[in-house]
């Protein structure tokens, strides 16, 4: 498992420093926009917190055999609102619009020139990083809360058999990443909210039901492609770079000192 203080740590750091860009933003011209980007990583932060804490409540399990009412709450609050980590994705969707809008827009600054073209406006290439870095944080949420999930039934399984543990995880992972790219074209396309689940039950049923379509196929299949090599890349990268730590917290190294 990994030294989930120190990973920690750096997320907060990196929460900070995004955060702190679209101030930046803000104070140089003057204007306030992106708000939407801090407010889509608070939600994408949301089930990573939820899974930190249904791995302790997991961990207690083991000892004491009794899992209580509100981890069963939290595992289906984290269900639902997983989806926010990975819908941030589409909000690189707004770049798009942005090669027009640079254009034309005069900016009351003096450190940026007037009616350049968007491939050499600075405040566009900014907002440009400014989004790149919210969205692979919000997918680094979505990494660790689902992997930190896939861990507590990998553990389950574990002392049956280690293969069988390792394709549940996966299986368990595969699943929940096609729910979460149907989740995500009912956001950006239906605009429906992870709340809307408990407040408009019955509107979200009816409009779901009459929206099944080819687009809406293709779209989940195509986000499902993509946030699966998103996954399975970080699990990768975490696998092979990031430190694990044993019961004791020390680093098992390849060589034995």
């Amino acid at each position: 498992m990994f030294n989930i203080k120190k990973i920690n740590k750096g997320l907060i750091i990196l929460t900070i420093i995004n955060c702190s860009l679209v101030l930046i933003r803000a104070l140089l011209l003057k204007k306030i926009h992106y708000l939407y980007l801090i407010w889509n990583l608070f939600l994408a932060l949301i089930p990573y917190l939820l899974a930190l804490s249904i791995d302790n409540d997991f961990r207690y399990f083991y000892k004491t055999k009794k899992l209580e009412l509100k981890t069963h709450l939290k595992i289906l609050s984290w269900f639902f609102i997983l989806p926010n980590s990975f819908y941030m994705i589409t909000d690189l969707i707004h770049i798009r619009a942005m090669g027009n809008l640079y254009k034309y827009i005069n900016y009351n600054s003096n450190l940026i020139a007037r009616n350049i073209p968007f491939d050499s406006n600075l405040i566009a290439w900014y907002d440009f990083y400014m989004s790149f870095s919210f969205v692979l944080l919000a997918c680094i949420f979505a990494f660790f809360s689902l992997k930190i999930i896939s861990n507590i039934l990998f553990r389950a399984f574990k002392k049956q058999s280690l293969k069988k543990a390792r394709y549940i995880a996966h299986s368990f992972n595969l699943i929940i990443l096609l729910i979460n790219s149907y989740a995500i074209y009912l956001g950006r396309f239906i605009r429906f909210n992870s709340w809307d689940v408990i407040l408009n039950p019955t509107i979200l049923f009816n409009i779901v039901s009459s929206n099944i379509n080819m687009h809406m196929y293709s779209y989940s299949i195509l986000t499902f492609f993509h946030i699966t090599l998103c996954y399975y890349t970080l699990d990768l990268i975490s696998y092979n770079f990031i430190p694990k730590y044993n019961s004791k917290n020390k680093i098992h190294n390849k060589k034995n000192k």
